[in-house]
């Protein structure tokens, strides 16, 4: 539905009040010395991927263990051990370390069986859910995409919201008028 003049004025209103009241929020110069740091950071990921690599080759079919990269990087390890890598900082990377090839094909798996679900809901969707799912959607992409640089989903709460996304974005309404979990 279009908005009319006034209507888009005060939104345009409110979506300014908000970026001033994050500007203002934000701490500025901790940003610049993260942004001036980047170089220096990413130096650092390709020396912890590199450095896990030789676990993927080495155990390519089981990987080290679910938990155990932190007790794998103490043999690994080839760089000065001022700083142990604790995780791969790449949660792809890690699975793969961690469980191997058998670990990363039900991974796989898995996320096929879910990103056909989603598809079927996403464009069998004509309600209002669907932009509620489309923003589900979109926030397990971001995800996906911080993965390959982070690992994130470590933090409970950061796995909880994304498994609260994927419900989001996979639930299915039920077909004969009942509530869900109805009896």
């Amino acid at each position: 539905r279009r908005l009319d003049a006034s209507r888009r004025r005060r939104v345009l209103a409110a979506a300014a009040v908000v970026l001033v009241c994050g500007l203002a929020w934000a701490d500025i110069p901790a940003l610049r010395a993260r942004v001036a740091g980047a170089p220096a950071d990413v130096a650092n990921r390709l020396t912890i991927w590199r450095e896990t690599m030789p676990i993927v080759r080495d155990l390519w079919l089981t990987g080290t263990g679910a938990g155990t990269y932190q007790r794998a990087m103490f043999v690994y390890q080839q760089s000065p051990r001022a700083v142990y890598f604790n995780q791969a900082h790449n949660h792809y990377l890690q699975v793969a370390a961690e469980g191997g090839v058998m670990l990363a094909g039900v991974v796989l798996l898995a996320l096929v069986a879910f990103l056909r679900t989603a598809r079927a809901r996403l464009t069998g969707d004509r309600s209002g859910l669907f932009w509620i799912r489309a923003g589900a959607a979109c926030g397990l992409g971001a995800v996906a995409l911080q993965s390959v640089w982070e690992t994130g989903l470590v933090m409970p709460a950061n796995g909880a919201l994304a498994a609260l996304l994927a419900a989001l974005v996979v639930f299915e309404r039920p077909t004969d008028g009942s509530e869900p979990n109805a009896p």
